[in-house]
């Protein structure tokens, strides 16, 4: 099959090394990607050609930064010049004679920018630790995971559930960080205890819990508040189920005390210190874990208490220095043991599973009561699996569960594959 000339895609030609077709040589050869996008849906270039000046600017920035590409990187792979890629982001300049180039580029499907308006979220205003050691690359890609939950993927979420956990994050700021965590855990009528599930936890209370899969060191978590809903994004590339579950903590701290705080001019050492100091006293509250703990640093028994707890054995002796049970000579004697165990470095003993969400194995069963798969979740919202397997990882983990108990008899229920029942009811 062939592409009309008439089509304006294909007036200008392509050159023989990135594209298939030349006005002057006709086809040349067909790359995979635009043969699996165009050559075989004849139907997407009927829409395409009648959705012709209707590419959506704030799509192709996220899809730039869901690539980890730099303007200049994004311009020269569809052969234009970087001041074109900011006309065309600002939406002061068409982009839609280059869509093939773009769909290529950026390995997104054609329908995918010619959908509804994103949002734009700036890096600066997202909520991450170390942000001065992240790279342009890491600060990006943690905006563009922002947007495509609260933008994409969190709207579809909620059309297969006919009740959805109302958000219920007050704001506490002003507060001092221990008196924020306990009264955060009287409000959502928690005891003094561990806290069983820290991602079920903050599902129930209407936070947004997505995950992104980045090995650099200066990327744990990171949140943002978009419209009214509180959006939290996890690591899951650190494989510490313990230090995620702080992470979490840590992250809705930042949602509790700094929901109007600027990001881009406040310290960062004061507002990373006070969600460190809010994730401590939430995981671990001063009437409960302060008597269980030892007098000194004894590895054997804060390895039990993180069997307990789920917290890694430094963040709980970083509580008892807090709360003044431990001196500064222990503490430091403490940390000098740990540094030389390789604690600090690698996990330490006891990692924990990572936790996962249970809206999105729920999701999963809405799924298969309608005959479709997640692979047709993705494609029905025009995104690569990978994009969205990266950011609901506990899709695909469903998805096998599922499948393994489809013969079974009577109506399958995800409760059942959890053994508890789940406070989500669509």
């Amino acid at each position: 099959m062939r592409f009309p000339r008439e089509c304006s895609f294909w007036k200008e030609g392509w050159n023989s090394r990135s594209a298939a077709y030349s006005a002057d040589h006709g086809w040349r050869r067909r790359p995979r990607v635009i043969v699996n996008i165009f050559v075989r849906n004849r139907a997407l270039y009927a829409i395409i050609q009648r959705m012709e000046g209707r590419v959506e600017p704030t799509r192709i920035t996220l899809a730039r930064r869901m690539a980890g590409k730099a303007k200049s990187h994004l311009a020269k792979n569809v052969g234009v010049s970087p001041a074109t890629i900011n006309l065309w982001e600002d939406g002061l300049r068409d982009a839609t004679a280059k869509l093939p180039r773009l769909v290529v580029a950026l390995e997104q499907p054609a329908l995918f920018f010619l959908g509804d308006e994103v949002p734009t979220t700036r890096h600066e205003s997202v909520s991450f630790r170390k942000r001065y050691d992240a790279t342009r690359e890491t600060r990006d890609k943690a905006a563009a995971a922002v947007d495509l939950a609260a933008g994409i993927l969190q709207p579809a979420i909620q059309n297969f559930f006919s009740r959805f956990p109302a958000v219920n994050v007050p704001d506490l700021s002003g507060m001092r960080p221990e008196a924020a965590a306990d009264a955060l855990r009287r409000q959502w009528g928690l005891t003094d205890g561990p806290l069983r599930d820290v991602v079920e936890l903050l599902e129930s209370r209407g936070v947004r819990v997505f995950w992104v899969s980045d090995g650099s060191p200066s990327l744990s978590a990171f949140c943002r508040w978009i419209e009214g809903e509180p959006f939290v994004v996890l690591n899951m590339a650190k494989r510490d189920g313990c230090r995620s579950r702080f992470d979490a903590c840590h992250e809705l701290g930042h949602l509790v005390l700094h929901r109007d705080t600027d990001f881009e001019t406040a310290d960062p050492k004061i507002i990373e210190r006070e969600a460190d100091a809010f994730a401590s006293a939430f995981l671990l509250p001063r009437e409960t874990f302060v008597p269980m703990a030892p007098g000194g640093f004894d590895p054997a028994t804060f390895l039990e208490l993180k069997r307990i707890w789920r917290v890694s054995v430094q963040a709980m002796v970083r509580r008892l220095k807090d709360v003044g049970q431990f001196t500064d000579w222990q503490y430091e004697y403490a940390y000098r043991w740990m540094s030389a165990e390789g604690w600090r470095s690698n996990p330490e003993p006891y990692a924990g599973p990572m936790e996962t969400s249970r809206i999105h194995w729920r999701l999963c069963e809405k799924l298969q009561e309608r005959g479709l798969t997640p692979h047709d979740f993705a494609r029905n919202l025009n995104l690569q699996w990978d994009s969205v397997v990266r950011m609901m990882p506990t899709l695909e983990t469903a998805y096998v569960n599922v499948a393994s108990l489809l013969d079974q008899d009577g109506p399958l229920r995800i409760g059942s594959l959890l053994g508890e029942t789940l406070p989500y009811d669509g």
